[in-house]
């Protein structure tokens, strides 16, 4: 009789114990995907629609990559945010790199005056 109310007292321990943590379990997980769908919704919009948020700028290292600039360009051009440039390097490309960007962008080709700051000399 004290084995069977022994083991009974360990099976509900063992019971209550892991009920309480499966409680627990669910209780987290609805809470996680609560705060993520947040995250992704919610807090982005705020941070999108704030002026506070600071400007950024993505470069695009180009070296040799005619085939697949546009599409880069374009997803990063494509960011959802309030402020942001995009800047391509095109470091020595031997195929057309420069023309296929020139033909989807319309760049041109300008000359900026502007205050001289560092000491430089052409390459």
């Amino acid at each position: 009789m004290t084995i069977a109310l022994l083991l009974g007292g360990i099976f509900g321990y063992y019971f209550c114990l892991h009920g309480i943590y499966f409680v627990l379990m669910t209780i987290g997980l609805t809470q996680l995907q609560r705060y993520q769908q947040g995250i992704l919704f919610g807090d982005f919009q705020r941070i999108a629609g704030s002026q506070l948020t600071l400007p950024f700028s993505v470069i695009i290292p180009a070296y040799n990559e005619d085939k697949v600039i546009c599409e880069t360009v374009l997803g990063a051009l494509g960011l959802r945010y309030p402020q942001h440039e995009v800047i391509v390097v095109n470091d020595g490309s031997t195929d057309r790199t420069l023309q296929v960007l020139t033909e989807r962008f319309g760049l041109r080709l300008i000359h900026k005056v502007s205050a001289e700051r560092l000491k430089t000399r052409a390459v």
